[in-house]
């Protein structure tokens, strides 16, 4: 850049509003930004116009501050809702469809939320997030994409899955529901697998988890288990090998748990509307589906999630209701990832 420093300060601002998706150059440009602006500060401090030129110095310089500030909070997620989506995409994959409210969608961009994934028998697709996690979807499977924001959560209906989980913050989780269990980690690497029930094993229940690092959580029927690494749950289940196939087997016959499916995609339908109505302020509406979903499915594996997510809503809309919804979800989760917020809306004025 040479000439006059306003011209200069101009063409800056156009660029950065043309390109914010270069985040990382963003405070090397931005220093060379506010470097123009005091050069052009002293060139025209004696002009006869110096009081209009500095205000339109000083609306440059508050444009370069929020364009380079939301570019930061891009880079570094944010806290808004936009900013802390870390929506996937398919970064491998043959024989694999995705869908969008019963609509076929192009598996070539990112993978919205509410999205289905299906592969084909005998082949497989990988999902991959900015974050580092990928998760590698098995021949033959159907998984839901429910939410990718704070929290990552994934209604697998058929199939498996192989998750490798980068280190979360305080605030994310990662959760995978089952038609019977929900699995969440805290970084780690796992497999969740549907496979026809056996009553002799985990009391008849479909889900398997085998775990190859860190400690995984299963909740089922109530009940919460630890599953270290090198482990699998139920413990008539085979443990798992350090890394996945690359092609999942296929099953022998149809899974006889389709009723079960069916039951978790009504589930995951209440709770991704709930969501929606939370992020766009119908705080009322968000309730009142957790409720449904909580009356219709009170063992469902969504059940702490959705507990979890009314409590929040009713913390910034109706106090009362608030802190009997935390005794309530201590009372059934003593030891839920959602304890020291619950405790903290129970004990508080």
């Amino acid at each position: 850049m040479n000439g006059d420093p306003l011209d200069d300060i101009t063409l800056l601002l156009r660029q950065e509003a043309s390109d914010v998706g270069d985040v990382e150059a963003m405070p090397e440009r931005r220093d060379e930004a506010i470097a123009k602006l005091a050069g052009a500060i002293s060139a025209r401090a004696r002009a006869r116009r110096r009081g209009r030129v500095l205000g339109a110095l000083a609306v440059a310089a508050a444009a370069i501050a929020v364009i380079g500030g939301a570019a930061y909070g891009l880079r570094r997620g944010g806290r808004g809702e936009t900013q802390t989506a870390d929506l996937a995409r398919v970064g491998d994959g043959q024989g694999v469809t995705l869908f969008q409210g019963g609509a076929p969608i192009p598996p070539d961009g990112r993978v919205p939320e509410g999205a289905e994934l299906r592969t084909a028998e005998g082949s497989e697709a990988r999902l991959d997030f900015d974050s580092g996690t990928s998760v590698t979807v098995g021949g033959g499977a159907r998984v839901r994409l429910v939410e990718q924001r704070k929290a990552k959560r994934f209604a697998l209906e058929s199939g498996s899955v192989f998750a490798k989980v980068a280190k979360l913050g305080p605030e994310e989780r990662f959760l995978v529901a089952t038609a019977d269990a929900e699995i969440e980690v805290r970084g780690t690497a796992f497999r969740v697998s549907l496979v026809p029930p056996d009553p002799a094993c985990g009391g008849g229940t479909p889900t398997r988890l085998e775990v190859s690092e860190g400690v995984v959580v299963v909740r089922h029927a109530g009940a919460e288990v630890r599953v270290p690494a090198g482990d699998a749950w139920p413990r008539c289940a085979a443990p798992v090998a350090a890394t996945p196939p690359k092609v999942e087997p296929r099953p022998t016959h149809a899974p006889s748990h389709a009723a079960p499916a069916s039951n978790l995609a009504e589930q995951n339908d209440l709770f991704d509307a709930a969501l929606r109505d939370k992020r766009e302020g119908r705080g009322r509406a968000a309730v009142a589906k957790l409720d449904a979903l909580l009356t219709k499915h009170p063992h469902g594996p969504l059940a702490e999630s959705a507990s979890i997510e009314r409590m929040r809503v009713l913390a910034t809309t109706d106090r009362a209701r608030a802190v009997s919804a935390a005794r309530e979800y201590l009372r059934r989760w003593p030891k839920g990832s959602a304890r020291d917020e619950a405790r903290a809306i129970a004990d508080g004025p």
